[in-house]
């Protein structure tokens, strides 16, 4: 989904008032088939990328994408690409960008773009 088509989505989500402060969203979209079967694990133990990918051999397996119609900290919209790449079975996961999107009535919503990848390696 593209950044205009998710700021009037959640223009329009704002503007009607349908959906409670605290609610943090998530999406994700499938990109390339993992090199093994991925099992859902604790979100300690997904890594956590900000200046770009590891240089160990991966695949990118989906695009992760979480966001807030409320002023959430960095930190919590980062837990919870670390927490839903665990449910995926991402080994890690590499945040690619990171958005605040400003409305007319004062409200922000904060968007967080990650990859999940799968090692294609063992450790």
């Amino acid at each position: 989904m593209d950044s205009k088509l998710t700021a009037l989505l959640l223009a329009a989500v704002l503007g009607a008032g349908c959906l409670p402060p605290s609610v943090i969203q998530y999406t994700d979209t499938t990109m390339n088939p993992p090199p093994r079967p991925l099992v859902a694990k604790a979100p300690a133990d997904v890594e956590l990328f900000t200046s770009g990918a590891p240089a160990r051999p991966h695949v990118d397996v989906a695009l992760l994408w979480v966001d807030s119609l409320v002023d959430r900290s960095i930190g919590e919209l980062l837990t919870q690409l670390r927490v839903e790449g665990a449910k995926k079975g991402c080994d890690a996961v590499v945040v690619t960008n990171m958005q605040i999107v400003g409305y007319d009535r004062g409200a922000n919503a904060r968007i967080a773009i990650a990859t999940c990848i799968a090692y294609t390696t063992a450790t």
